[in-house]
């Protein structure tokens, strides 16, 4: 990893990896490949995506997902357009239609929309890997969605953190666990 991934921000690992500073990076969504579909080259040839490999115990990996989340504000103007915009969004065949044309960045929740062929076309290997991740494999929900306390926690970045106290401090792993531990608890407490 390049020294400056300490002070990245969100999309820093896409930017690195474009510009070829690293030769892999996770990533949650297919932002990445997203960006260059316009270059068939790039996206078929010179752009891979891989599973995760498995756990240290053998056991395969438990993908996270995110969620996208709509906010209305309660003191908004214009709540009545905004709910009607929000139904319209939501009907099966207009998600449907936004996901694919915004270049399958994001998977659709609905199951019956697996069906359409653009989700499982085995010539995009980006976007049919995805798929196959997220249908065939073990799910779970990134842990804000569970207990609003934790968006908190990402916002603080205890985990970086922890991870810059073990490379700049020089502190063991297991301090800066116990150190970032100790501060989600504290967090938690608070909600």
């Amino acid at each position: 990893m390049p020294p400056d991934a300490l002070n990245w921000l969100n999309p820093d690992n896409n930017r690195s990896l474009l510009n070829r500073l690293v030769a892999m990076t996770p990533n949650n969504t297919l932002s990445i490949p997203c960006s260059v579909r316009q270059d068939p080259n790039t996206y078929r040839h010179k752009l891979g995506i891989l599973k995760f490999p498995n756990k240290p115990n053998g056991k395969p990996m438990r993908y996270i997902l995110t969620l996208r989340q709509a906010v209305l504000f309660a003191d908004s103007q214009q709540q009545k357009k905004a709910l009607d915009f929000l139904a319209y969004l939501i009907q099966s065949q207009v998600i449907d239609k936004y996901l694919k044309a915004a270049g399958g960045c994001n998977l659709p929740l609905i199951k019956t929309l697996w069906q359409d062929p653009f989700w499982k076309d085995p010539t995009d290997p980006h976007v049919s890997t995805a798929v196959k991740t997220v249908t065939e494999g073990s799910t779970r929900l990134f842990s804000y969605v569970q207990n609003p306390a934790y968006s908190v926690v990402l916002e603080e970045n205890i985990w970086g953190k922890a991870l810059n106290r073990i490379i700049e401090d020089k502190i063991s792993p297991e301090q800066a666990t116990n150190e970032a531990i100790k501060q989600i608890k504290q967090i938690f407490a608070q909600w």
